[in-house]
């Protein structure tokens, strides 16, 4: 990323295509001509908007998409894209843009922070073969300007819980042939200009408009693809590989269920020709049937089945000639239905495909089992990388159907995974500093960010301390996380706030205290108490992280001191020593004797609450079970902690048996992991993806490298499995690992990066 931008700042305004009113939801299209001074050989381009716009520039070979965004962010941190395009002699540069608005609720999305009016910005520098300024450029009144009625929210009763409305496209009121739009085409006029661009931190220091700040993150990836199967919507016995065009007769319909082979998030685009026609396009995880209880679930075409979910619409009215429907934002699904009624001239279906987009990266780790489980193994690594991929965008995602929020909670396994996957650090540099960005007067972080709703979930800034010290384990980046420190001492004093003067514990925490979907037992994900061990436990782990991450400093002891003190207590009152279990709550507070769970002994020995002996028997009957005691279940997402606290206590047998409801998944057709048991709602949650974590870090035993450059290699024998072998990523590059089992030693070669220390 150039810093040059700030020389540029005075090069453009932001501009619309005329005043724009408030809230409204709106769709502009752009047309500029820069001049090209001479000598340049090199532009940088800056571009802004609000809310989604996608960008063309013809450098010679004419008209070429160079990109979309912004990236997400809030009204204080909006990203500025930069792009760099080589001039080949160019004289002038013509550039495009699109620009759809959303304004309001409900058609706004969660996760996406909107001003209270629409806009574009460019910014544009040519630069010599050195690298000199040699002339500045931008939007202005100068560019023209295009409003259209293409493009309009469309808010349905089945619409996605916090994804606001979808999109109603007319053919006909798209601007005709507008990527090749002069200053003199019909429809277009000087555009208006808004106000100055405002970088973070700079004058004026008072602003209704966006902070401007570097993007961080690359485009993301777009791949065309196509269907795998096609089928009569109410015929899936006829499904076969989609063959186009198809022709629907005057007044006639046609209902096609499209199988894209496993979940995608993509763009959808339909090749459409038919005056007065008009498509419906929806999406779905899954196809459903009612069933009794409740509702059941096809991860196939199966007779029987629909699929239910949001939908687009394309409306051709007037227009005669073909028209390819794209929506300015993508869908996650798996299952497509295109649904046409043709006007009096019939239709014309010319084709059906996708554009799957997502965060580029480069899987460089690999994971196998020779042997009786290799196929088990592969579809884990399979199915936790693609839940991974489709949970990934311009953010971490709890999930793409739905909010496509990025949560503290999910996001630290989804950075954990992606470490030792690919070694790309930006995106979690990105969430750290969105958390952090999020941060309330109190302290606290907020639960997600960036977001245009409140939320605080005490344990998911606790998380963040976690997953701070995550990121440092990781990258070894003391100069990142060192400006994070102040948020980490602010979320502490807040907590001890509500420490018991009595106890030393924290009781009842304000907000919405969750730990997890442990359901019709815990109201909306909260543990018993007060007081709770889960929630004490998750404060003392807190305390440990924020004093290593603080070693060495008054601070750190002083956390030190309280984390230790902290565990003598959680030990002492909630220990059950006949059981050998930690209770839920104080068993004074337990009237039925029934208030453990999965989740306390997972906690536990991660905390050193339980050590060796002590620690083994805990896990032991937390997974395998106790006769005449029934512990709350942990679900997918934190079954991470219970697999980690297995490691931690050596006892690498009870990792099969956790992955049993990943396995059963699998034989029901999951392509990504479920957010947790049926009934659930979302078919596609990156927290479970933590197995491919696992396997590399403790199965294989890659620990990260230490401040030293020495890497140390400990694998955990799990058994079924006798062989394992596979590639690690660590910032020092990629380790390469084959263990064997024979008895209790390991059969181990490694071979590790050129410069890691030996």
């Amino acid at each position: 990323m150039h810093d040059d931008w700030l020389g540029l700042r005075s090069a453009g305004k932001w501009i619309w295509h005329g005043k724009p009113r408030a809230g409204r939801s709106d769709l502009g299209f752009f047309h500029g001509l820069l001049r090209v001074p001479r000598g340049a050989v090199t532009t940088r381009l800056f571009v802004c908007a609000d809310n989604r716009y996608v960008l063309y520039a013809d450098s010679g070979r004419g008209p070429a998409r160079l990109g979309r965004g912004p990236a997400r962010g809030d009204m204080m941190h909006t990203a500025l894209d930069p792009y760099e395009l080589p001039l080949r002699g160019l004289r002038a540069l013509r550039l495009w843009a699109q620009v759809y608005y959303v304004g309001g609720r409900p058609e706004q999305m969660l996760a996406e922070v909107h001003g209270d009016h629409p806009g574009l910005l460019v910014l544009a520098g040519f630069y010599d073969r050195r690298g000199v300024l040699l002339g500045r450029a931008g939007t202005g009144c100068a560019w023209r300007a295009f409003a259209s009625r293409a493009i309009a929210p469309l808010t349905t009763p089945e619409g996605i819980s916090g994804l606001g409305a979808t999109e109603r496209h007319r053919a006909d009121d798209w601007p005709a042939d507008w990527l090749r739009a002069r200053p003199s085409s019909k429809g277009w006029a000087p555009a208006v200009e808004l106000s100055t661009p405002q970088p973070k931190g700079f004058p004026p220091f008072a602003s209704d408009d966006h902070w401007l700040v570097p993007r961080v993150l690359p485009q993301m990836a777009e791949t065309p693809r196509a269907f795998v199967r096609m089928a009569p919507a109410g015929a899936p016995e006829r499904a076969a590989a989609p063959r186009f065009p198809i022709h629907i007769p005057p007044r006639g319909r046609l209902d096609l269920l499209f199988d894209a082979g496993g979940m995608v998030c993509a763009y959808p685009q339909i090749s459409l020709r038919g005056r007065g026609a008009h498509a419906t396009v929806a999406y779905a995880e899954v196809l459903t049937r009612a069933a009794p209880g409740g509702v059941q679930k096809s991860h196939r075409l199966a007779a029987g089945f629909e699929l239910k979910g949001p939908h687009d619409r394309l409306d051709m009215g007037a227009c005669a000639k073909t028209h390819l429907f794209e929506p300015i934002h993508w869908h996650s699904f798996r299952f497509l239905r295109v649904g046409i009624e043709a006007g009096p001239e019939g239709a014309l279906l010319r084709a059906v495909g996708m554009r799957v987009t997502g965060y580029p990266w480069k899987l460089r780790q690999k994971i196998a089992a020779p042997g009786a489980h290799a196929a088990a193994v592969r579809k884990l690594m399979e199915v936790s990388w693609r839940t991974i991929r489709c949970c990934t965008w311009e953010t971490f995602m709890d999930c793409p159907f739905y909010e496509q929020l990025q949560y503290i909670g999910d996001t630290r396994i989804q950075m954990l995974v992606t470490h030792m996957a690919t070694g790309d650090e930006a995106l979690a540099r990105q969430a750290l500093t969105a958390f952090d960005n999020s941060r309330v007067c109190e302290g606290l972080t907020q639960s997600r960010g960036p977001t245009t709703e409140m939320q605080i979930i005490p344990t998911f800034s606790l998380i963040y301390i976690l997953t701070l010290e995550d990121f440092l384990v990781n990258t070894g980046d003391r100069d990142f996380v060192a400006p994070l420190l102040d948020g980490v001492a602010d979320i502490l004093r807040w907590t001890a706030r509500y420490r018991d003067p009595r106890t030393g514990l924290l009781g009842t925490l304000p907000y919405w205290p969750f730990v997890d979907w442990v359901h019709e037992v815990w109201d909306q994900g909260v543990p018993p108490g007060p007081p709770s061990s889960l929630i004490n436990l998750f404060h003392l782990l807190a305390l440990d992280a924020a004093a290593r991450l603080c070693a060495g400093t008054p601070q750190g002891r002083s956390w030190r001191a309280e984390a230790d003190a902290l565990r003598r207590r959680i030990r002492r009152l909630f220990w059950d020593p006949r059981l050998r279990l930690l209770r839920d709550v104080p068993a004074a507070a337990d009237r039925r004797n029934r208030e453990f769970s999965q989740h306390a002994q997972a906690l536990g020995v991660l905390a050193g609450v339980m050590r060796g002996a002590d620690a083994r028997a805990a896990l032991r009957g937390a997974i395998e079970g106790m006769p005449g005691l029934e512990l709350r279940q942990a679900t997918l997402y934190f079954r991470f902690y219970l697999a980690e606290a297995v490691a931690r206590a050596g006892w690498g047998a009870g990792l099969w048996r956790l992955l049993e409801p990943f396995r059963e998944a699998l034989a029901a057709g999951s392509t990504t992991w479920p957010e947790t048991y049926e009934p659930c709602r979302s078919e596609c949650h990156a927290w479970g993806s933590w197995p491919m974590y696992f396997f590399g870090r403790y199965v294989l035993g890659v620990n990260p490298p230490d401040a030293r450059g020495r890497i140390l290699v400990k694998p955990l024998r799990c058994p079924p499995l006798d062989r394992v072998e596979g590639t690690v990523m660590t910032r020092l590059g990629p380790v390469q690992v084959k263990v064997g089992w024979q008895g209790r030693r390991p059969a181990l070669r490694v071979r590790l990066p050129p410069r890691a220390r030996r």
